[in-house]
C-alpha cells in the first residue's frame, strides 16, 4: 500500500482483536493506528463522533490546495 492508511480499531473487538490491527500497521510503512478504548467491532456506530474526528484529521492534510 502506497496511499495514506488510518486504521481505527476498537480494543473491545471480539471479532478481530486489537492484535491484529497492530499487527497490520506494522507491516504497512506509514500507517496511523487509532485504538478506541472500549469500542467493539462496529467504531462508527458505537463512536460516530470520535471517528468522524479521527476522520476529518486525517483527511485534512490529504485534502489541502497545493
Amino acid at each position: 500500500i502506497h496511499a495514506p492508511l488510518l486504521l481505527i480499531h476498537g480494543d473491545a473487538d471480539l471479532e478481530c482483536p486489537v492484535g491484529a490491527a497492530i499487527e497490520l500497521a506494522s507491516r504497512i510503512a506509514g500507517a496511523q493506528l487509532e485504538i478506541l478504548p472500549g469500542v467493539g467491532h462496529n467504531p462508527m456506530q458505537e463512536q460516530p463522533a470520535t471517528v468522524c474526528r479521527l476522520l476529518d484529521a486525517f483527511l485534512a492534510p490529504q485534502c489541502a490546495p497545493a
